[in-house]
């Protein structure tokens, strides 16, 4: 049976001491406790947190079509890669644009979200992931989405 020591902080140290204190100082250690613990044992149980994580129904993405939404662009190629196994176990949406073929996964209206799925995947197989933004289904850019988001 694994066992697993963690440093949340330093009692000897006043400061963390009262943020440790602090409910905000608890949730956030418990927090990060658990993302560690989910995170090793999907590890090690080969799961892929891509495929639950970053889907999203049809439905959510027809209400999100009036709205600004993000998505993250994993990469482009000169060949459709839909089938690669590179692409296995995520819900990808394929566009072709000037013969490039597009690869974009997830839609949110949550900006914040949507640069931490794109930390998420740049850590994993797609390192050169970014986000692009669409309003009313036309691609704008990140500054212009948060700016509409800021009206």
């Amino acid at each position: 049976m694994p066992s697993v020591l963690i440093e949340a902080g330093f009692l000897t140290n006043p400061k963390e001491e009262d943020y440790l204190n602090t409910d905000k100082g608890k949730d956030y250690i418990a927090s990060a406790i658990f993302r560690a613990f989910r995170s090793y044992k999907e590890e090690i149980e080969g799961l892929k947190s891509e495929t639950t994580d970053f889907t999203i129904k049809k439905e959510e993405e027809e209400k999100l079509k009036e709205e600004v939404i993000y998505k993250i662009q994993l990469g482009t190629y000169l060949e459709s890669m839909k089938n690669s196994n590179i692409f296995s176990g995520i819900d990808i949406e394929e566009s072709i644009t000037n013969g490039t073929y597009k690869y974009l996964v997830a839609a949110t209206s949550d900006k914040k979200y949507a640069d931490r799925l794109k930390i998420k995947f740049r850590s994993g197989k797609f390192p050169g992931a970014f986000i692009i933004a669409f309003h009313k289904g036309e691609q704008i850019s990140v500054k212009e989405a948060l700016d509409l988001q800021n009206k």
